[in-house]
Order: structure tokens, then C-alpha cells, then sequence
């Protein structure tokens, strides 16, 4: 199997030097969101019309690397497009100034530029060097700029904070491209609730409320900015049921004279970093130390 380049060369550029201890969120989040980005696709239905679609948020962990999950790259349920080769990908990074950057269109291969792990809800994508380059040579991101992925897991109460692109933070010009002056990084904090083994996948539970788009996206520990997990989905539990009498007047609207409400309970879920170990060796994802 053709793999693309292992990584892009640095040599000329100046050392990049990562900082590894912040005083808090708003500090992490200044220097982790240069790495953070919206995921679009560009796929030509026909000659005439080029469909565009957010798929949710990515982030580097590695010199030419960057993960997501496995779900916003390649969803195979119904109702959703999975990733199809030739299918044309832009990378989109609001920065610490409030400037957007957008990548060039890359073309993705499966197998070749992106791996994708179902079970793990992982997929990998290489990065080729137009990435961090504009059309004039000049560097746009440093290739050694990137996050690290944490070796242990944290305790229950630990400080995290996330950083994505949820859906509603994008807009949609009247023709359907992507309105670049509205793509928003948005951000937001909380605790480790709980975590667990289901399956030989490693979860945590949060406090934070994640969005539709938010998937794929970093959790960090707040301290140290590694990724202690990334942004995999939401489970709403009933806790209680009541029946609710209908005010007279509304009982033909409704239709009946009482209804259930049911009271959920919502947790966040996170994917650890500890399932993707392996990956580190074959994909040169980076962790801590």
C-alpha cells in the first residue's frame, strides 16, 4: 500500500518551541486553536453544480498528521455521504488575530491520505505540504505546530476544556458556498465526570455539552494542553416521567388531556487518548511524555 510523504520538511524553518503548561483556559485556548479546524467537502455532483458540506472539526497531532473521527470523515449510516475518493477537502482555521485561513483544495484517497478506524471512530489524514504553505512559498502554519496527545488518563474532576466548529457557529452564502466571515471557533470548559471501559474502547463523560459539528474536535487538560480525548458523541438518559394535564382550550390541538414529559439527563462523551496508542507507531501521531 502507497503511503503519502511521512511528514513535511522543516529544514529552513525556524525551531518551533511548544509550550507545555498554561495558567488557564483562555491561555490554552490562544495558543491550541491555531491547530483546531472546520472540515469541508467539496463534491462535483455534476458539471454544473459543486455540493459543499461541514463535516465537523479536525485537529494536527503530528507534522503532516490530523485526526478527526471516523464518523465525519466516511459516515456510513443512512441519510449521511461517506467519503468518496476524489472528493475535495478544504481546511478551515480561525486564528488567535480573528483571521480565517483557509487550505487549498487537497484530494484525499482512502488508504493513501486518509485511514479510517470505524470501531474507534478515527480516521487519520496525511497532510501533503500545500497545506502549510500559501501559492507563494510562504509558511502559513508551522509544520512542528501541532497538539499532543496525553499518555495517561485524568482523574474524575479534572479542569478540560474543548475547542471546535459546531454547525451553528457556520454560515452559507445565498448560493450555497461557504460564507468564510461567518466560521467560528467556539469554545468551552468543564470537568471529568467519569470514565470507563465499553468494548476495549476507552470513554470519559463531561460536563460540557457538545454540538453537531464539535465531533472529531480536542478535550484538553486544562494544565497541560494535551488531548486527553476528542469530541465523539452525547447519550441522553430518561430519569423521569410525569403526566401534565392540557389546558381545556389546547385539548383539540392536542388531541388528548394529558401528556408525558420526560426529564434526560445529557452526557458528553469523549473518546480517549488511550485507544489510539497504535496509532502513534503507524501514523505518527504524536503523545506526550
Amino acid at each position: 500500500m502507497r503511503r503519502a510523504e511521512s511528514h513535511v520538511s522543516t529544514d529552513g524553518l525556524p525551531e518551533f518551541s511548544r509550550k507545555t503548561v498554561f495558567v488557564n483556559y483562555a491561555e490554552l485556548a490562544a495558543v491550541a486553536k491555531r491547530s483546531i479546524f472546520l472540515i469541508a467537502r467539496f463534491r462535483q455532483v455534476d458539471e454544473n453544480e459543486t455540493r459543499v458540506t461541514t463535516l465537523g472539526t479536525g485537529f494536527l497531532v503530528g507534522n503532516g498528521r490530523m485526526m478527526t473521527c471516523s464518523h465525519v470523515m466516511n459516515n456510513q449510516e443512512a441519510g449521511h455521504e461517506p467519503h468518496q475518493d476524489g472528493d475535495l477537502y478544504m481546511f478551515l482555521m480561525r486564528d488567535e488575530n480573528g483571521h480565517m485561513h483557509q487550505s487549498a483544495p487537497i484530494t484525499l484517497k482512502m488508504g493513501e491520505t486518509v485511514f479510517d478506524y470505524p470501531a474507534q471512530d478515527v480516521s487519520v489524514i496525511y497532510l501533503p505540504r500545500d497545506f502549510y504553505f500559501d501559492a507563494k512559498g510562504r509558511m502559513v502554519h508551522h509544520p512542528d505546530d501541532y497538539l499532543v496527545l496525553a499518555n495517561n488518563p485524568r482523574d474524575i474532576g479534572a479542569d478540560i476544556g474543548v475547542l471546535g466548529y459546531p454547525m451553528q457557529a457556520i454560515g452559507f452564502t445565498p448560493e450555497g458556498s461557504l460564507d468564510i466571515g461567518q466560521v467560528f471557533i467556539r469554545g468551552d470548559r468543564g470537568i471529568v465526570n467519569t470514565r470507563y471501559a465499553n468494548n476495549g474502547v476507552f470513554y470519559y463523560e463531561f460536563t460540557v455539552a457538545f454540538n453537531p459539528g464539535n465531533s472529531g474536535g480536542p478535550i484538553f487538560d486544562i494544565e497541560s494542553g494535551e488531548v486527553i480525548a476528542m469530541v465523539h458523541a452525547y447519550r441522553s438518559v430518561p430519569i423521569k416521567f410525569a403526566k401534565e394535564p392540557v389546558p381545556e382550550e389546547l385539548q383539540g390541538e392536542f388531541g388528548a388531556t394529558e401528556v408525558v414529559s420526560v426529564v434526560r439527563s445529557t452526557y458528553s462523551l469523549g473518546l480517549a487518548s488511550q485507544n489510539y496508542t497504535k496509532l502513534a507507531k503507524e501514523h505518527g501521531v504524536c503523545f506526550g511524555d
